[in-house]
């Protein structure tokens, strides 16, 4: 039997165009790909509407809406925060605006389920289910791990506030679990935490994903060149590049005098745009519209990430156009490539050092690693492969609710 078509209410804390991160990525192609096999989509978030229009355009949805508030981060806001019993990071996603428009639209229609992307976003869940909906959270992150994590890494007084945050963000993340109808992880570690927060929830792993690439000869790639490519507002990015640059790059100069490092991401800290300035072999150029390009002048991309959660979506991009990655441990987390074969894994100053020195002098260890990890994305984490396993997570939670076998 077909499985039926499904109506799908998507709600965002960004308008996920245009897709120029890992996490609007991450929102926006499941969308697409939901959208041209025949699924009825919808979007909304906070944003603006012109945003708005270029996703609907771009994904192929039936609509998408934008709510207009401020979710930037501002110190005051922080210091009020600790007065309050539920997280900073996720009040300032609370909206009345948000909660109108989003009765407004269950209102209007039914949908088959309402998917609520991040943890922020549960403030509207009884909203779906006022209007008798079904509710998904997409979880992209553990956030209070990732806030605990953060809290170990820095000193006080920031350390102390961190932590105040981490154990607020813990509660209601875990009820924000036990509230909505199940929860899409989206590796399997973190699956492993809903359940410990939540044993009556449903919860199915969902990974991210990524396309193949057409490949470009190798001869472009360029010198001793390293890449690193992440939004630097996103606290794990920049702490992981400036230990990075302190502890790292030191003892690749030593081993490759050559070596270059180009840097890309958007609003990058002071401090690393002082490391720029101070060493010719490194360039940090902040946002970058189209990224191929430098990959494919890459000899090796690095993901040098000290906390935080989730799925690293650039490494799979890395994957994707057939470069080799070193990674620490947790920068890897939830990806299934074995260190040696599809990727290289160091947790130590001079353990990432050598892994870069590594791909830097040895062409074939390149291609071998990088032909690997292509390998592996067209085998386990094409966008084909992973909204499939969306698709089998929703019509699973539906026919759970309806007491009939799944489509």
């Amino acid at each position: 039997m077909l499985a039926r078509k499904m109506k799908l209410l998507f709600v965002g804390p960004k308008i996920p165009y245009p897709a120029n991160d890992g996490g609007r990525i991450a929102v926006l192609e499941p969308m697409r790909h939901l959208a041209a096999r025949g699924h009825e989509v919808a979007y909304l978030g906070f944003g603006r509407q012109e945003e708005a229009d270029g996703l609907k355009s771009e994904a192929g949805l039936a609509w998408a809406r934008a709510v207009k508030h401020d979710t930037r981060t501002h110190l005051g806001s922080m210091a009020a925060a600790l007065l309050a019993r539920a997280p900073y990071t996720a009040g300032k996603y609370r909206s009345p605006a948000m909660s109108r428009a989003l009765s407004v639209a269950l209102a209007e229609e039914r949908f088959d389920l309402v998917q609520l992307e991040q943890t922020h976003m549960a403030w509207y869940i009884p909203d779906i289910q006022r209007a008798k909906g079904v509710s998904v959270l997409r979880l992209h992150n553990i956030e209070s791990e990732l806030m605990l994590s953060f809290a170990r890494q820095v000193r006080p007084p920031v350390s102390w506030y961190a932590s105040v945050q981490a154990r607020r963000m813990r509660t209601f993340e875990s009820q924000a679990c036990r509230d909505v109808d199940a929860c899409l992880a989206i590796t399997e570690e973190d699956a492993r935490w809903v359940r410990q927060a939540s044993p009556m929830t449903r919860v199915f792993v969902v990974p991210a994903g990524s396309a193949v690439v057409p490949r470009r000869d190798p001869d472009l790639r360029i010198g001793h060149s390293i890449l690193f490519i992440g939004a630097l507002d996103w606290m794990p990015n920049a702490q992981g590049m400036r230990w990075f640059a302190k502890r790292v790059w030191p003892k690749i100069k030593q081993d490759v005098p050559l070596a270059r490092c180009l840097v890309i991401g958007r609003n990058p800290p002071v401090d690393l745009r002082r490391w720029a300035d101070t060493d010719p072999t490194v360039s940090v150029l902040g946002f970058v519209e189209d990224v191929a390009e430098f990959r494919y002048r890459a000899n090796a991309e690095i993901t040098p990430i000290l906390s935080g959660g989730g799925m690293r979506v650039k490494i799979l991009d890395a994957f994707a156009h057939g470069n080799a990655v070193v990674s620490t441990s947790l920068g890897a987390t939830g990806i299934e490539a074995k260190d040696e074969e599809e990727i290289l894994l160091a947790d130590t100053d001079a353990g990432f050092a050598h892994q870069v020195v590594r791909l830097l002098i040895h062409p074939e260890l390149r291609r071998r690693i990088g032909n690997a990890a292509l390998a592996l994305i067209a085998r386990r984490y094409s966008w084909e492969r992973i909204v499939t396993q969306q698709e089998e997570a929703y019509y699973s939670l539906l026919s759970a609710r309806s007491g009939r076998p799944k489509a």
